[in-house]
């Protein structure tokens, strides 16, 4: 009953903290390391590419994002992606 009970805690803590933008951490707390810090990478990303379009808005409009508006687009499939994942690791019996 505990693991389950802690799986569903990494679920939430992942599905929540990921909705403000910060991935990765439910896998962390399941001991995936590898995918959490890949996710956290994701994170960085979209945290550098953000700063660089409030300091140069036209050099990333020209650049890094012809496609206006895809910002939220890339934030939303990676929660996704992450979520899912998330769900499907915490469904799985514990090794």
């Amino acid at each position: 009953m505990q693991g389950q009970k802690s799986r569903s805690i990494a679920f939430w803590l992942g599905t929540i903290l990921g909705l403000i933008g910060i991935f990765g951490i439910g896998h962390l707390y399941l001991g995936r390391r590898q995918r959490g810090l890949t996710f956290l990478a994701m994170t960085a990303v979209l945290v550098v590419v953000f700063l660089v379009a409030l300091s140069v808005p036209q050099l990333l409009m020209y650049l890094v994002f012809p496609f206006p508006g895809i910002g939220p687009v890339v934030f939303i499939l990676i929660w996704l992606l992450q979520t899912y994942d998330l769900y499907t690791l915490t469904k799985k019996p514990a090794l």
